[in-house]
């Protein structure tokens, strides 16, 4: 059997050699017309030659055009293997990033209507193999060769006595040449026809189960997408096929099922149906779904009018103000918490009134966003209706409304927080409003602030809070009560008090501590009066912590290490490196995160070790993380051997990141192959990787990722290809910035236009400027990228803009 696998091998061979042939022909190109482009620049000159009156070279070519043809039909035999692979899942994939090559195989078969009259013409030239008449010319060879195209199907000319030709073979060398093309015709042409009818079969099976599996008609790409419309705007079909049909063309991200989904959407009898068109159209990315979503707020299905909220919640366009603003009265609760979320985004003003009624909402999940929302507009008009929301009787909605009145920064809030601080029952609230108290910096609150840190029964979390407040609050009354806290036993609350007088600029802060370091007799508090040295953060401190290296206890010493690597000290050094083959992986990861605060290099051979080494994840990502930290590029080899021993769907992050920061060129190769088949926050996270290394190879991937389904992908890759500085980029991050459905992802194509400075953006960024419905932040990035671009055009643009914003301005306040 040897020779059986030898003839193998060789047929294999054989046939990988056609396959790359065929790239010479165009099969490689992705577009279609830059395959048909080349097939026919490539087969012109086989023409051309194969006509021509020299010795040799005719035969040549015209061989040469043969086998391309074989080639082709080859190459398109392998590229349906794998769309056939990826349909099935037996291979991770996207079916449309493969060129489709139907209609290029096809049209290569056709030039065998021209390659075998001109085989037949050189062929009578160089060994006269047939009978001719004397005025032959090459339209009788072409006569003659559908001659025999004709008696390979079925020989109906010779039935009713018709001949195209009057050539004749003259010997078994011009019998045999007749018969190849009969075989040929036979076995390529109609065997691609009958191919291309077949996998027309095939999309049409894999749609008719959509009612079952979905996925089957995504993995075929974009063939399926006209069934998939057809199964769609068919009402005669059962629901759940329409739905599937409808997710499908969502996560085909086909921007040609706008139409037809927003159809579904308007005229569908299935709220199912159109609850999952909203949903698809989200996922096309297109800003002018917004009026479809908006229509969509008034369907009779409360599903459906929450799909359109939560669509409108990422769209980020200021045109569902008002609807929104009314959504809050809906009857269906997750409708109206999506709307008041959808408004906190926007944070329009004139949804205040809207918002203000939401506060007396039955859900308290409403209400909470509302006050967030309110928070965000900091309107002075809000205050009261703020105030009454401190009596909520959900506990999350009175820390929401704190923190709304911190942002309101007015002095008529202080009163409200410290009655909230001394009587509210609940002691996540009160911890909130002192927080708030220390942020307004109303010297008011001090005295309160003062008489609870001395309250014994008060919860010792709501007292760290106000110890902060007062450090916040910076008055030297708050001295004595925070130098008696310092007794207390309590460590985190201790060491707040002491963080508090550090602020304040007492040096008395940090004594009691070290007292405690050197003097308790219990391991737990001078552990906690270690861990506490090192967060204050003052070189004071380190003497004592040396000394504690020395400590009888364990966890002592290693809390000593610990800090004075914070302090950036070396002394606990080897006593980290010591605790890194520690048996208790809580300790271990102890010393790796000091090692990172330490910013020792030495430590970057021991973290290598242990990133090869250890078992715990967790643990391996902290190593990662404090090589990345330490900036050492020994570690860039073993970080890509890890990412390439753990490659698949969700790639680690951690190393991806870091990476990033290690900022080394070996790292972009892996990176571009781990690129495809990763889930969506992976593969942000490699696109924002490979922006960072002006990765110029990736910006066609990236390019590609402008139009991913996911809102994260589109936002990474629309800030990388600012980083990669490539004009290339400019047209389609200009479409980005007008038309993507999501405000962030807009937000970030404008920053990448600044940061290319090309004057071919300053129309579009005009436009921007002039939209009405455009989010504020989206507009402040396009003054911004107007500026960088610097051009004269550019700044004239942004003259004119404020001059016409303040004229707008100045009439809307005579009106």
């Amino acid at each position: 059997m040897v020779w059986w696998k030898r003839l193998k091998d060789n047929l294999s061979s054989l046939d990988d050699g056609l396959i790359r042939m065929a790239q010479w022909f165009g099969a490689g190109a992705t577009h279609p017309w830059q395959q048909y482009t080349q097939l026919l620049l490539v087969f012109g000159v086989v023409h051309v030659l194969g006509y021509q009156n020299i010795p040799v070279l005719p035969l040549l070519a015209i061989a040469f055009g043969y086998v391309g043809v074989i080639a082709t039909g080859r190459a398109w035999g392998a590229n349906e293997r794998q769309r056939s692979l990826i349909a099935k899942k037996l291979k991770d994939g996207q079916p449309d990033k493969l060129p489709d090559l139907r209609r290029f195989a096809l049209l290569s078969s056709l030039q065998l209507a021209f390659l075998f009259p001109l085989l037949y013409y050189q062929l009578q030239r160089h060994f006269g193999l047939y009978h001719t008449p004397a005025d032959t010319s090459i339209g009788t060879w072409i006569l003659f060769s559908f001659d025999a195209f004709t008696k390979a199907i079925l020989d109906w000319s010779e039935i009713y006595g018709i001949n195209f030709s009057d050539v004749r073979a003259a010997s078994s060398w011009g019998k045999h040449f007749i018969l190849v093309e009969r075989l040929t015709f036979e076995f390529v042409l109609l065997h691609r026809i009958f191919r291309l009818l077949e996998i027309r079969k095939t999309i049409r099976d894999a749609v008719e189960a959509v009612g079952s599996d979905h996925e089957l008609a995504v993995r075929l790409g974009q063939r399926a997408f006209a069934p998939l419309v057809e199964v769609l705007l068919d009402t005669e079909r059962p629901f759940e096929e329409r739905a599937n049909a409808a997710k499908a063309l969502g996560e085909l991200a086909e921007h040609r099922a706008f139409e037809p989904l927003s159809q579904a959407l308007r005229n569908d009898p299935h709220e199912l149906v159109r609850e999952t068109a909203v949903v698809a159209l989200q996922q096309l990315a297109r800003r002018d779904a917004v009026t479809s979503f908006v229509d969509a707020l008034q369907d009779p299905f409360g599903s459906v009018r929450a799909a359109a909220a939560e669509a409108l919640l990422h769209q980020g366009d200021r045109r569902a103000v008002e609807p929104l603003a009314q959504a809050l009265q809906d009857e269906y609760g997750k409708v109206r918490e999506l709307a008041a979320e959808a408004l906190y985004e926007l944070s329009a003003s004139q949804a205040a009134p809207a918002l203000h009624q939401a506060l007396k909402d039955e859900y308290s999940s409403v209400r909470v966003l509302a006050a967030e929302a309110l928070g965000q507009l900091k309107r002075p008009q809000s205050l009261p209706f703020l105030l009454d929301a401190l009596q909520d009787n959900s506990g999350a909605v009175r820390k929401a409304t704190i923190r709304a009145l911190q942002q309101l920064e007015t002095e008529e809030a202080v009163e409200p927080l410290l009655q909230v601080l001394q009587h509210d029952m609940d002691g996540e609230v009160r911890d909130t409003a002192a927080e708030a108290l220390g942020n307004l910096g109303n010297p008011k609150a001090v005295g309160p602030l003062c008489r609870l840190l001395q309250n014994e029964q008060e919860d010792p979390e709501v007292l760290i809070a106000v110890a902060d407040a007062l450090g916040k609050l910076g008055e030297e009354r708050a001295k004595e009560p925070l130098l008696k806290t310092l007794q207390e036993d309590y460590g985190p609350l201790r060491q707040m008090a002491a963080k508090a007088l550090h602020r304040l600029g007492d040096e008395q802060a940090l004594s009691p501590i070290i007292h405690t370091l050197r003097r308790s007799t219990k391991a737990r508090l001078r552990r906690q009066a270690a861990e506490e040295l090192g967060e204050l953060g003052d070189q004071e401190a380190a003497e004592a912590l040396v000394d504690a290296l020395q400590d009888r206890k364990e966890e002592v010493r290693l809390a000593a290490a610990g800090a004075l690597a914070r302090l950036k000290r070396p002394e606990g050094y080897d006593l980290l490196i010591e605790t890194l083959m520690h048996p208790s992986a809580y300790q271990r990861e102890f010393a790796i995160l000091a090692l990172g605060h330490l910013g020792d290099p030495r430590a970057v051979t021991h973290l290598l070790l242990l990133l090869e080494h250890e078992q715990d994840d967790d643990l391996r990502d902290a190593a990662a993380e404090v090589l990345g930290s330490l900036g050492d590029t020994k570690a860039v080899e073993p970080l890509l051997d890890y990412l390439h021993k753990h490659h698949g769907n969700d790639v680690n992050v951690v190393v991806v990141e870091v990476l990033g920061r290690l900022h080394d060129p070996r790292a972009v190769p892996p990176l571009l192959e781990q690129l495809e088949g990763t889930e969506p926050r992976s593969r942000a996270m490699i696109i924002e990787v490979l922006g960072k290394l002006r990765a110029t190879r990736a910006l066609e991937p990236i390019l590609q990722s402008l139009s991913h389904p996911h809102n994260e992908v589109r936002q990474a890759a629309a800030l990388a290809l600012g980083e990669l500085r490539k004009d290339a980029a400019i047209g389609p991050l200009c479409d980005v910035a007008l038309h993507d459905a999501v405000a962030h992802v807009r937000k970030n194509a404008v920053i990448s236009l600044g940061r290319l400075r090309n004057k071919r953006a300053i129309t579009h960024l005009l436009t921007i400027l002039n939209d009405p419905h455009e989010r504020l932040e989206v507009v402040r990035s396009a003054v911004q990228a107007l500026r960088l671009i610097g051009t004269p055009e550019a700044l004239q643009a942004l003259t004119y803009f404020a001059k016409a914003l303040e004229e707008s301005t100045n009439s809307k306040g005579d009106s």
